[in-house]
């Protein structure tokens, strides 16, 4: 149809549920009826010339010379004139409300169009050669019923003003003959006419379904992102709230239990650290889905044996199954798999993390089995079990099937949810077979590798935290009093000498009176007046022209503003930061 083929033309680009501000929809569906019927206009006109000269060669000789070339021109003045209305409308491209004239002068320019053609009903009527007479009233009506699949289907006074002067003047005219065959043609030819405007009026109310079922599903679209993007920012701005002020009782917490204390507080100190700790473990999961959405996870994919792999992840989660009582194996292999080994063993932790949480007796079996095309890791439990009906939900964040109240010790529901996504990210396909009461087997199809590139999978190194900093000079700019405090509190006991700043231009008043040049900076991505840390760091070192090492604390977890953390090319860190981790990088940097 070529209403539907026309869509695909970049001439005319169709109105978008936006483009009319506060016109209604009935508005916007008018302009799209508008523009549709504009739109098949070239087509049309090609059709027309082509059925036209056709016309004029095959009836040439029993019409006169000069009647052919009068219709001639006549028909090609009115494919002028629509050319002539097209090529006005896609310059003026009028928006929706401003189509009414343009409107107007295609009705016309259509009407002249079916005139020139219903003129051949009266111009070549020749009774007398039954031959010519089927050839003209069939071509007639093929040029009427064409106009169906044109644009102007879309618009049902358009259809009027051609159709009804293409075929009225050739059933008038054969009704003038007053005999029985010509009576029962005329009418034949009414009946006709009729089923044409009624099958187009049909198209046409189809046509107005599809425009208000398009409108309607971009509005709804459009209502649908905007609501996802204010409660993406609403998130991203409560997710940089919460992890101020954690982060500075991170902190405080490191500090404190770093100082001397008496018997009876350690114990208060301890259970304080657990409990950043299990806000540290949430946020980090939190975070770790952000990036993953923001797309600044890069994999590093190595071929390396599966066996030492899988030994070490199963070794690290041993002392958790013994305390449960459960029974910890790991089948033997000398498959070669291909995959980031880090982003692969966190999909296998979280894995044998559920497995050991829900698994109340038995026993755990980490192993895997060769796959089509790849190698089958599975991690395999006689833990609760899962019901097939909640199989579909448990790799959506924050779901969990047998934890109504919500027990922190039950995990947080995000585990699933990150490995699907690093699963995602790498290529890999998770599958899960589950019997309720009798345990689950959650399984990840990795490829094959070579054994002649195969490297040994690096272990997990833990940060080195022994030793002073040695009396470094370390800047720290923060716009947030209580993480400066923390920061002078930690960054002393560590041997260093914190310059606390709260922009960067105190940063630099004050190192403009420090005698000693800063080994590191530490800034917070975002500061105040929609400055940045990047910026901070990026001025200080233009200031004293050195590159002095650079280290980003950001709260923040919009994609976009991780993306842009991501490439600055400084170290970077996520708030609530683990002092241990903190003073492992100045470590490095300093040393």
């Amino acid at each position: 149809m070529r209403v539907a083929e026309s869509v695909r033309h970049t001439g005319l680009k169709p109105f978008s549920a936006s483009a009319a501000g506060a016109a209604d929809r009935r508005a916007l569906v008018h302009a799209e009826q508008v523009r549709t019927s504009y739109r098949t206009i070239p087509d049309s006109c090609i059709g027309s010339f082509l059925a036209g000269a056709l016309f004029a060669v095959s009836m040439y000789r029993q019409v006169g010379s000069d009647t052919i070339v009068a219709w001639c021109l006549a028909l090609a003045g009115s494919l002028v004139l629509l050319m002539a209305s097209y090529i006005g409308y896609r310059r003026a491209a009028p928006l929706p409300g401003q189509e009414r004239g343009w409107e107007q002068c295609l009705f016309v320019s259509n009407l002249l169009h079916g005139c020139a053609w219903g003129s051949a009903g009266v111009l070549m009527f020749r009774p007398e050669l039954d031959i010519y007479q089927m050839w003209l009233t069939l071509g007639l009506f093929f040029v009427a019923t064409s106009a169906m699949g044109a644009g102007i289907v879309a618009l049902m006074p358009m259809m009027y003003g051609f159709v009804v002067p293409v075929i009225l003047p050739l059933l008038l005219r054969t009704a003038q003959l007053h005999d029985f065959l010509h009576i029962v043609i005329a009418v034949a030819s009414a009946l006709l006419l009729g089923f044409v405007l009624y099958t187009a009026g049909r198209m046409n109310r189809l046509i107005l379904e599809t425009f208000h079922l398009r409108f309607e599903n971009e509005l709804a679209f459009k209502r649908a992102d905007e609501a996802n993007r204010a409660k993406t920012s609403f998130l991203a701005a409560a997710s940089h709230d919460l992890r101020q002020p954690i982060h500075a009782i991170a902190l405080f917490v490191a500090a404190l239990k770093s100082s001397t204390l008496h018997a009876e507080t350690r114990p208060i100190v301890d259970h304080l650290a657990a409990s950043v700790e299990a806000l540290e473990g949430l946020f980090d999961a939190l975070l770790d889905i952000s990036k993953l959405d923001a797309g600044v996870v890069r994999p590093q994919v190595v071929d390396f044996p599966l066996h030492p792999f899988l030994a070490r992840v199963a070794q690290d989660h041993a002392a958790d199954a013994e305390q449960k009582g459960l029974r910890l194996r790991v089948g033997r292999t000398r498959a070669i798999v291909r995959s980031d080994p880090m982003l692969l063993e966190r999909i296998v932790r979280n894995l044998l993390t559920n497995a050991i949480r829900y698994t109340k007796a038995g026993g755990i079996v980490v192993g895997c089995r060769h796959a089509a095309g790849g190698v089958r890791i599975a991690v395999c439990d006689t833990g609760v079990g899962i019901d097939a009906a909640h199989v579909p939900q448990i790799f959506k964040e924050f779901f969990q099937v047998a934890n109504p109240e919500r027990d922190r010790a039950k995990g947080l529901g995000l585990g699933l949810a990150i490995v699907e996504r690093l699963a995602l990210l790498l290529g890999h396909t998770v599958q899960v077979a589950s019997v309720p009461g009798r345990g689950s087997t959650f399984s990840v199809t990795v490829p094959r590798g070579e054994a002649r590139g195969a490297a040994v999978a690096p272990a997990r190194v833990e940060p080195a935290v022994e030793g002073s900093l040695g009396g470094a000079l370390v800047v720290v700019i923060d716009d947030e009093a209580a993480v400066r405090n923390a920061m002078r509190e930690v960054l002393g006991q560590w041997g260093c000498r914190p310059l606390l700043a709260e922009s960067v231009e105190e940063a630099l008043a004050l190192l403009a009176a420090s005698e000693s040049r800063p080994r590191a900076v530490i800034a917070d991505y975002r500061l105040r007046e929609e400055k940045t840390g990047i910026d901070a760091i990026a001025r200080i070192r233009a200031e004293l022209g050195a590159e002095i090492p650079g280290v980003i604390i950001t709260g923040d977890t919009a994609p976009d503003r991780l993306r842009e953390a991501q490439a600055s090319g400084y170290h970077l860190m996520h708030k609530p930061v683990r002092p241990v981790k903190l003073r492992a990088l100045l470590s490095h940097l300093v040393a």
